[in-house]
């Protein structure tokens, strides 16, 4: 192997590990066999009805990520059509769902529920069936990527989080792909504006990283 071909590898595995180790993402479900037959999926964003995150902004910074890739699966973001399927109002309504307990130390600790999590997840499916199937006949998509985000940002901690879970079904509505992802970023900006657009950045980046990761996407050649 060639100094210049070692040095391009090392530099691929250090943005292969870097894109890694910038979200905490824990898969639960991954059915990569039928993923990889997919053809066309649409993306459609899931928030809470009070989100710092408008549908707008974040289908325009992620439509500039997604310009900088090459598609190996067909992908539409879709915009806000139903409130039900774009939107939640109440805690056990999210994707997203944990339990906190405290040790007798006083020490909170936090722990994923998953079975709870799909429990939601299914049952957001079969209330909103009709309408995820027409959604994919209209684009004619034969999937969709379901992305839930919850985000806060802290001007006087300087600090900004988001948790998510995505989720991939079919066209028959079977589950194909579930994680989850939560972390909490540091930030040298005092802005809130800015802070939002740093926030928006790694939002759109953490979705784009698992749709390479799972084949969707790939690099350009530059």
């Amino acid at each position: 192997m060639t100094r210049r071909k070692a040095a391009l590898l090392t530099l691929a595995l250090a943005v292969i590990f870097t894109a890694c180790s910038e979200f905490r993402v824990k898969t639960i479900i991954d059915n990569d066999k039928k993923i990889s037959k997919l053809k066309k999926s649409g993306i459609l964003l899931r928030l809470n009805d009070q989100s710092l995150i408008a549908h707008q902004e974040f289908h325009a910074n992620l439509s500039n990520w997604l310009a900088g890739f090459k598609p190996i699966i067909d992908l539409v973001i879709l915009g806000e059509q139903n409130d039900a399927v774009h939107h939640y109002t109440r805690h056990e309504e999210r994707f997203f769902q944990l339990s906190t307990r405290r040790n007798v130390m006083e020490t909170v600790s936090k722990s994923y529920l998953p079975y709870k999590s799909l429990g939601i997840i299914n049952l957001f499916i079969r209330n909103n069936a009709a309408e995820l199937k027409k959604i994919m006949a209209d684009s004619s998509l034969d999937s969709i990527v379901i992305y839930e985000v919850y985000a806060l940002v802290s001007t006087e901690m300087q600090n900004f989080d988001f948790d998510s879970v995505m989720v991939i079904v079919d066209r028959d509505l079977n589950l194909l792909y579930v994680d989850h992802q939560s972390d909490t970023y540091d930030s040298v900006e005092t802005d809130k504006a800015k802070m939002k657009e740093e926030l928006l950045n790694k939002v759109s980046n953490r979705l784009i990283a698992r749709l390479r990761r799972l084949g969707f996407l790939e690099r350009i050649k530059l």
